[in-house]
């Protein structure tokens, strides 16, 4: 009973963070994914 109790707040906060994940990390993904790219760039010869 308790372990079905922990499994399903388990499976929710997944289901919450994989939901909410999305919003929060998109800005910090695209920003960090632009520097990247930046740098990247600089590196290369050509």
């Amino acid at each position: 009973m308790v372990m079905d109790v922990l499994f399903a707040l388990f499976v929710l906060n997944l289901l919450w963070l994989v939901a909410s994940g999305p919003f929060t990390a998109k800005k910090n993904n695209s920003d960090n994914y632009g520097h990247f790219l930046v740098k990247a760039r600089k590196k290369a010869p050509h």
